[in-house]
């Protein structure tokens, strides 16, 4: 019942100490809050009730979005012709590094507002459609304890790696391509589509980079017949000959050193029919003087399949040099002496080894393996790929079919933990750094700095990084903290706040404190002796966090079996206000594990869960499982917790008092159950 007789002020949390509480503070403080008038005293905590009940269209049945591990991952409200949708991003992990998808859409303005008995309102929405199922990269996380607790499963935390551009959701398949949702306005629903990469040229990789994305980003195909005239692409260098056009085994030579024996190739596109005299020529920037060194007579073959390589090695006499290479028609029996098409490249072969971006090797990065996926000014940022766990990819910008390589890379020292928006910086955490990396003054690259060094963030932990307005909220081993900006500041400079030190204790025997709280706040009762007991198995299975208006939840997830064997998941949240900055903490115990629906800065936040439930259609008289959300929201008028449970029979609650609940226009009418 949460009833307290306060006789003094408080106005600080906990401080869970040993030792003499001071003034404002309590030791415990479990399903309280303060209250808002300024007399600093404690009230029972807002109650979590739903809110809105979803349920998905049934015309589309996938037995993989019936099962037991489906969960909501991602959630984005977005408006598609002046029109609110929610973008439910739900899945399954599977095995290895893949799993299932699915993208439900809602309409955000529901149809139905039922009202029980109490004049309590519940939305309900059955007009939420879904996609077909997608294979997704997953990232896994395993681990085996937090703080001191240890947990009974592995592979806990297990998300789609996936991030919002806009209104569509961006994803890896198991396929090695790159998906996305999109808005169909004649269905009203989200669907997947797989992305085409952006092709580019050898010109436009040698300016811009090479596109990552694809499977053999160095390699460039010549044409046949895409032209009437000869065109040339791009002049690359190789560190040896191309047998044929399709050989793909030449490396080419990032950066070439002078003195060394060097293949360029000129990738081309010929018209049918024609005949060409190639030539090849080199100078020194400090002359104008031109020296032929190789030359060849090439006609265009019947099929694509058949294309010369255009290429000429040189033995690089110097640092810095032009290479050009002409093609000259053959028309009326000889070769024209005006030349058709040529193009000219400058090489530096003096790119020294503090030069960074230059001195990048080769390598075909496998993006695809990225265990980490971000949306940052319209690019898609990636890290955790395969032999590249210290590089930071970006696409260009409203292209994230095109990764640059090398131009949009950032190397750091030690491999990437995370990475979150803050303000309008990117803020990359390493296993003992976080970094700061801006836009630069002309727009055009980056600029990193080290923000804060010397710390310790675990991977399994990297989904506790929360950006809160204008600071960053983490776990650095056993404890929380803030980054926040420097008071005495006046160019944004960011400073730790050791936040959990009121509650270092509570942290430090975290085992022990929970199960001290559990023993003293909830008593269960044992249907045959109905005496008070406290469950003997309660497992940790899973936690994360997440902010809700000026409060940061830090869940603990907890399951265990009554004695009628029902499955329950106690959620134990240690909350931080952010503006008051006090801890406390509350319990909620549903029969599903709650997701972070809505984060918001600036208002109440939204939870989730999700369950199999059986539904009647009365249109078609059908019967069947179907996948219920509902939505929670606090409630600080009411003390108790109501949410709905699955039953064998049909669902929905409304009306605790009634039977049935049957909606306005008599299309639903379905029997409940209620738990409270």
């Amino acid at each position: 019942s949460r009833i307290a007789n306060v006789e003094t002020d408080f106005s600080k949390g906990m401080m869970f100490t040993e030792g003499t509480v001071d003034d404002g503070y309590l030791k415990t403080l479990v399903n309280f809050d303060f209250s808002t008038d300024g007399k600093n005293v404690l009230k029972p905590r807002a109650a979590l009730r739903t809110d809105t009940i979803i349920l998905p269209d049934m015309s589309y049945y996938d037995a993989n979005f019936l099962s037991d591990d489906v969960s909501i991952k991602y959630v984005k409200e977005c408006y598609e012709n002046g029109i609110p949708y929610y973008q439910i991003i739900l899945g399954s992990y599977t095995v290895g590094d893949y799993g299932y998808i699915w993208v439900m859409t809602t309409p955000k303005n529901y149809e139905y507002t039922a009202v029980g008995s109490d004049g309590y309102s519940i939305n309900y929405s059955g007009s939420s459609i879904w996609s077909p199922c997608a294979s997704a990269r997953y990232y896994s996380v395993g681990y085996t304890k937090i703080h001191d607790k240890e947990l009974t499963s592995d592979n806990v935390v297990e998300f789609p790696v996936g991030a919002f551009i806009g209104n569509s959701f961006y994803f890896f398949n198991s396929s090695n391509h790159l998906c996305h949702t999109e808005f169909n306005s004649s269905t009203g629903m989200y669907k997947i589509v797989q992305d085409t990469l952006r092709t580019i040229s050898a010109s436009e990789a040698v300016s811009y980079g090479y596109n990552m994305l694809a499977s053999q980003p160095y390699s460039f195909a010549d044409g046949l017949g895409g032209s009437s005239s000869f065109q040339m692409e791009g002049i690359l260098p190789y560190d040896k000959a191309f047998t044929s056009n399709s050989d793909t085994s030449p490396k080419l030579l990032m950066t070439p050193k002078a003195n060394t024996r060097i293949w360029f190739r000129c990738n081309y596109n010929i018209p049918t029919g024609k005949r060409y005299l190639i030539k090849w020529s080199w100078r020194e920037l400090t002359t104008d003087e031109w020296t032929v060194f190789y030359e060849e007579d090439i006609t265009a073959p019947a099929q694509a399949s058949g294309l010369p390589v255009i290429q000429a090695d040189l033995n690089c006499p110097a640092k810095d040099i032009m290479v050009r290479c002409e093609a000259y028609l053959y028309d009326q029996g000889a070769f024209s002496d005006a030349v058709e098409k040529a193009m000219t490249v400058g090489f530096d072969f003096s790119r020294s080894q503090e030069d960074s971006t230059f001195n990048i090797p080769q390598n075909n990065y496998n993006l695809y393996t990225a265990t980490g996926m971000y949306s940052w000014k319209n690019r898609l940022v990636l890290w955790g790929v395969t032999d590249a766990s210290d590089v930071l990819f970006l696409s260009e910008m409203e292209e994230p079919t095109y990764f640059p390589y090398p131009n949009n890379v950032i190397v750091f020292d030690n491999p990437i933990i995370a990475v979150v928006e803050l303000m309008d910086d990117l803020m990359v955490f390493t296993k003992d750094k976080i970094y700061k990396v801006s836009v630069s003054t002309d727009g055009t690259g980056w600029v990193s700095e080290v923000i804060q060094s010397h710390l310790y963030i675990d991977e399994w932990d990297k989904h506790l990084i929360l950006s809160v307005r204008n600071m960053l909220y983490f776990k650095s081993g056993n404890y929380y903290y803030m980054m926040v900006p420097k008071s005495q500041s006046l160019t944004g400079e960011l400073t730790i706040a050791p936040i959990t030190t009121p509650i270092t204790d509570f942290f430090n025997y975290f085992s022990k404190n929970v199960d001290d709280i559990f023993r003293d706040c909830f008593k269960y009762i044992n249907e045959e002796t109905h005496q008070l007991v406290t469950p003997e198995v309660i497992d940790l299975i899973t936690y994360f966090n997440f902010l809700d208006y000026e409060t940061i939840h830090n869940m603990y997830v907890f399951k265990y079996e009554d004695d009628n064997l029902i499955t329950k998941y106690v959620h134990f949240d240690v909350n931080y206000n952010v503006v008051d900055r006090y801890w406390k903490i509350n319990i909620y115990e549903l029969p599903n594990i709650l997701f972070p629906f809505k984060n918001d800065a600036t208002q109440t936040g939204i939870l989730a869960t999700t369950s199999l439930i059986t539904v009647a259609d009365v249109s078609d008289g059908s019967i069947g499982p179907q996948r219920m959300i509902q939505l929670y929201k606090f409630d600080p008028t009411e003390v108790l917790d109501l949410y709905f449970i699955s039953v064998d029979g049909f669902y929905i609650v409304y009306d605790p008092d009634a039977e049935s609940s049957t909606y306005e226009d008599g299309v639903v009418e379905i029997p409940f159950d209620v738990s409270y």
